[in-house]
């Protein structure tokens, strides 16, 4: 009986620790940031200089995409659209040719799972754009403009159709490899990548994947079309495709700007912080101090407007 109220009485004091909070650290309200000077030249090494100690430092520096205006979000609105990548064609996979098409749309309803999805789409073959690779090495398309191809509110689809014709008859199907697969547009902020061959999302989908196959596949940095698997008795002209993700053009949420971490929790307290300016302007420089524990957080904002001139 003793043991079992010892252990309730633990179990309490035990609670009781636990409900009380641990401190912040005191005098965040004390960093502060200072230059020698408001006014630098490009690229000469501007030195801000902190008082005070903060867990944690970070830093806009005013530039495009690391503005603290923005770290909420961004949104731009594309002006134009341009397509490129870069393409190859070995020679000793096969001997069919004609066998690839680059193709545009805007009425994919994205079922990547059913063919007759493909085919009841409307699709512009825009093939004579670009230019193609004839052997292994890979060769640049030429950056080419498909703005005509944006339907207003809605999403563009970028494929690549490869067609199989019966290999007995036209010999083994060819392999097509795509690389650098990149879609840009101008905006007020510059040339954005909207999407490239890392994060354009594409699928394969096969118009017989049950009864014949394709080899196709894709990854991160390559497509690469393939004839599907034959035999005597099963040798049909098939189509695979590889499309893309939806691309949206108009506004486009391009997310928050993100400042610069130059001081972590467990560094050393910051007296100094060098930048450089690679082009003129004004600019409005922020950097956010940060008291913190599991339990709370602080922050304090210190402005400077740095001018950088030639």
């Amino acid at each position: 009986m003793k043991l079992k109220y010892y252990s309730i009485l633990l179990a309490l004091i035990a609670l009781g620790s636990c409900s009380k909070e641990i401190e912040i650290d005191k005098g965040i309200e004390d960093f502060k940031v200072k230059t020698t000077s408001l006014t630098y030249k490009v690229n000469d090494d501007v030195n801000f200089e902190f008082e005070g100690n903060a867990n944690l430092v970070t830093f806009f520096s005013g530039e495009t995409f690391n503005q603290y205006d923005f770290k909420e979000g961004r949104i731009v609105e594309t002006n134009g659209l341009d397509l490129g990548f870069t393409s190859a064609n070995p020679v000793l996979t096969g001997g069919q040719s004609n066998q690839l098409s680059v193709m545009a749309s805007t009425d994919f309803n994205g079922d990547y799972n059913s063919f007759s999805s493909v085919q009841q789409a409307t699709w512009t073959d825009i093939s004579s754009r670009f230019v193609y690779g004839t052997s292994a090495t890979f060769v640049a398309s030429g950056t080419k403009s498909i703005a005509d191809l944006i339907a207003a509110g809605k999403p563009l689809y970028i494929a690549y159709k490869y067609i199989t014709r019966p290999q007995l008859i036209s010999g083994p199907a060819r392999s097509w490899l795509v690389q650098g697969f990149s879609i840009t547009s101008n905006t007020s902020v510059g040339t954005l990548t909207l999407t490239d061959m890392n994060n354009a999302g594409f699928r394969i989908v096969d118009q017989n994947a049950e009864t014949a196959p394709a080899k196709s596949s894709v990854s991160i940095s390559r497509v690469t079309l393939n004839g599907n698997e034959f035999t005597l008795e099963n040798d049909p002209q098939t189509e695979n495709w590889a499309i893309s993700k939806p691309i949206y053009t108009g506004l486009i949420d391009n997310g928050p700007d993100r400042p610069v971490s130059i001081k972590g929790t467990a560094d050393a307290p910051l007296k100094k912080y060098t930048y450089n300016y690679s082009k003129k302007g004004v600019y409005q420089v922020y950097f956010i101090a940060t008291n913190v524990n599991v339990y709370q957080k602080e922050d304090v904002v210190r402005k400077l407007e740095i001018t950088i001139t030639d």
